[in-house]
């Protein structure tokens, strides 16, 4: 856990132990004789946000001012521009930095398009910009063709916006679009300028620096302003706290006139940050840290929170001893709505559902990534891969689970039938044993149909019979069920398919069609049937799990085994317009099935509280001793979950790095945010013709959990935080990340890649 490491004024040994381990570890120092935290305000956990207006508007930068959110379709014009339509039936929202109560002129390039209208509305045409429900300006176009590139339509702005990131919607006629580069805000502030080293910010101009973190109450910001010598006429410096629980305080920051005459130009500060109330735990806080007006820059030095009371340490739990076979079954594509226990239909997922009965099954359970390649690398590093999540892991990088495990004296086996399981990508490091499907096309097996769930089980069940009877054995296994093609065998087809209104087929070029389509190119009975597909694939290997449970059984006693099943990523099924997975971060690409399964030893329970890939390595990583992973502090072992069925609450982060585009979420259990600066050029998540050009998305979970109602540009600070912590694990995560290029794959595995719809 990242935080504050406790030291009390009744513990001599844990004093010791937080000056040589907690000091460097995280920053925390000692006050004699209180229970008091204190560490800097700014660090890699906390980044500031800075804030100066500019100009123009940006497309992909996640973090910068002045950006379109959301409600618009990206194209790129014949000279290259890129110009923003709304999409039907929406407003395109936008984000302006606002710093001082004085109007502005929002300058917007528009250009005409088709349109379907009434004479009438096309003589009349007007566009409006909104602040919430308010009309805050608005401006007549003109007729068709009255609309230049080169010359821009003025808005003028109220003076009573709000400070900071204002968000504006703008509502145009139909057809009429905003070119994007020759748009953007007429500025009448002082340029400002901030940079920020280490515990040093300096600041001048109209500019603010926000830090969003949570504090407890009657936290104290300590530090130092140093002023500017001479101070400019107009030049000011002033905090700012707000608090998510409501209001505001505004600290002016001034050397006074016998400080300036002495030549002191070095403040104290000594603020009460945390709101005074008797609250249940820490909340989230806005610092700003403002400067107006023209002159040298102030340097803010030694920001430091300081808080009272004992920090919400992690539960912890005795881990129990390791047994001698732990085996963990992944099956690919596999999302957890499709899972009986957790709302599938139950005649899919019979053995599956009665290891969950009397197991531990987690239901909240997400991968990190929505593609194999970077989930497995994370779930057997215990790191996160915000850039580089399609890298090879070199010979170089961080230990894997199978590194960890035949260190710890056992034998390691994997059996896959997916490609991206393989040396070219270094992720099977540490395996002694690595066995495939022996066919380059899993779906035509001598059979006649994908049946890699037998032949994967089968293959590992002869190696275990390969070992000694004291070897202890990590066994990995990975089925390329439920996976594309959707193409069961019988009697699971029968079974499962039922939709008559439809006979499309779930092969790779039916899929890839599809894809290229988007929503329009399935119909709703298209739809129910590609779902059965996807059933019936699961059916089939969940049917084939019980004689494979029945011979683990048969090998070893309840208390020497412990299986979990899992899956790499989940799958969508139209949800948000597409198919397949690897292109957006929605819940039904991410959420997958979790069960650990050990009689004896846990007993059963369902666990709430959000868990994902990477705190399954950690909690495979303690059960054989070895010390957390090199990663962010984000993970944690879920022993504590297992065996008592607590947990601390946490972020999850999830990525999609490679293939050109990356996309970044942060989740807390109430909100969800997701950053998808794209491909480099224009903004957006998915693929083919369900690609979406969004920057931003904020979903409010507790009232739209399927993500259906984007609220991009939320201002509450709760979000704010999720913005925060977004940019700090990007930044640390980037810093962590360990790749190369991928090698070349041999004939073999290539064919696998391609059946499954990888390549061409």
């Amino acid at each position: 856990m990242t935080g504050w490491t406790p030291i009390r004024r009744r513990s001599r040994w844990l004093t010791a132990f937080c000056l040589v381990v907690g000091l460097v570890a995280v920053g925390c120092e000692l006050i004699p004789d209180q229970d008091v935290w204190v560490e800097p305000l700014l660090d890699e956990r906390w980044p500031a946000d800075v804030l100066v207006e500019a100009r123009g508007f940006e497309i992909v930068k996640a973090a910068a001012g002045q950006r379109l959110l959301a409600g618009w379709e990206l194209t790129k014009a014949d000279d290259g521009a890129v110009v923003a339509r709304p999409l039907p039936g929406q407003l395109g929202r936008f984000e302006i930095i606002h710093l001082t109560a004085r109007s502005r002129t929002l300058q917007l390039t528009f250009v005409d398009g088709p349109a379907e209208a009434s004479p009438e509305d096309l003589l009349n045409r007007t566009a409006a910009v909104y602040a919430g429900d308010r009309k805050v300006a608005d401006v007549e176009l003109g007729p068709p063709g009255s609309l230049s590139r080169t010359a821009p339509v003025d808005f003028e702005l109220p003076d009573d916006l709000p400070a900071g990131r204002v968000v504006l919607d703008l509502d145009l006629p139909e057809g009429v679009g905003l070119v994007v580069r020759r748009s953007g805000l007429r500025s009448t502030s002082v340029p400002g300028s901030v940079a920020i080293e280490g515990g040093r910010i300096e600041q001048s101009g109209d500019s603010f620096v926000d830090i969003v973190r949570p504090l407890r109450p009657r936290a104290r910001l300590r530090g130092r302003l140093e002023w500017p010598d001479p101070v400019s006429p107009g030049q000011s410096f002033e905090i700012v706290v707000e608090s998510a629980g409501g209001g505001e305080e505004r600290h002016p920051v001034k050397a006074g006139f016998l400080g300036r005459l002495r030549g002191e130009v070095e403040i104290d500060i000594d603020l009460r940050l945390g709101r005074d109330v008797a609250a249940a735990g820490p909340e989230p806080h806005r610092v700003r840290l403002i400067a107006r007006g023209e002159g040298p820059p102030a340097t803010w030095l030694d920001l430091k929170v300081e808080q009272s009371g004992l920090v919400d340490a992690p539960p912890t739990a005795e881990v129990p001893d390791a047994p001698p076979v732990v085996v963990l079954y992944v099956l690919d594509a596999l999302r957890a709505s499709a899972v009986g226990h957790l709302g599938g239909d139950p005649r899919a997922t019979p053995n599956i559902d009665r290891l969950a009965l009397d197991g531990v099954t987690f239901l909240d359970h997400q991968s990190v990534a929505p593609n194999t390649t970077a989930s497995t690398k994370s779930l057997f590093t215990g790191r996160y891969y915000p850039l580089l999540g399609e890298k090879k892991l070199p010979e170089d990088g961080p230990a894997t689970l199978a590194e960890l495990f035949r260190g710890a004296g056992y034998r390691t086996g994997a059996f896959s039938g997916n490609g991206n399981l393989s040396a070219p990508l270094g992720n099977i490091r540490g395996f002694e044993v690595l066995a495939r499907a022996p066919t380059s096309e899993p779906r035509r097996s001598t059979r006649g149909y994908n049946d890699d769930a037998e032949r994967v089980q089968g293959a590992a069940l002869e190696w275990l019979d390969s070992l000694g009877t004291d070897d202890k054995v990590f066994l990995y296994l990975h089925t390329v069920h439920p996976h594309s093609p959707y193409d069961p065998p019988e009697p699971f087809r029968s079974q499962f398919v039922t939709e008559r209104g439809s006979s499309v087929a779930g092969d790779r070029l039916t899929l890839r069609r599809l894809t290229e389509e988007g929503p329009e190119g399935a119909s709703p009975a298209d739809r129910r049937r590609l779902h059965q597909l996807y059933d019936g694939g699961l059916a089939y290997n969940d049917h084939h799990l019980g004689p494979f449970l029945t011979e683990l059984r048969r090998r070893y006693a309840d208390r020497d085994l412990l299986l979990i099943v899992t899956s790499d990523h989940g799958e969508e099924l139209y949800e948000h317009g597409g198919i397949l997975h690897g292109f957006t971060l929605y819940r039904e690409m991410l959420h997958v099935p979790m069960i650990f399964h050990w009689p004896g030893t846990l007993e059963p329970r369902r666990i709430d509280g959000l868990t994902d890939g990477v705190d399954l390595h950690e909690t495979l990583r303690a059960l054989i001793g070895e010390a957390p992973a090199d990663g962010l502090g984000e993970a944690r072992s879920l022993w504590p979950h297992l065996l008592r069925g607590d947990g601390a609450p946490r972020i999850r982060f999830g990525t999609k790095s490679g293939r050109g585009v990356t996309y970044h979420m942060a989740e807390d259990g109430r909100f969800k945010l997701i950053w998808a600066p794209g491909d480099g050029e224009l903004p957006g998540m998915g693929r083919g013709g369900a690609r979406e050009s969004v920057l931003e998305h904020v979903y409010d979970l507790q009232n739209d959990p399927g993500e259906q109602r984007n609220l991009a540009g939320d201002p509450r600070l709760e979000v704010e935080w999720l913005r925060a912590r977004l940019r700090g694990f990007i930044t640390r995560g980037s810093r962590l990340e360990v790749g190369e290029e991928v090698d070349e794959f041999d004939e073999e595995t290539l064919g696998i890649l391609r059946a499954l719809g990888y390549v061409d």
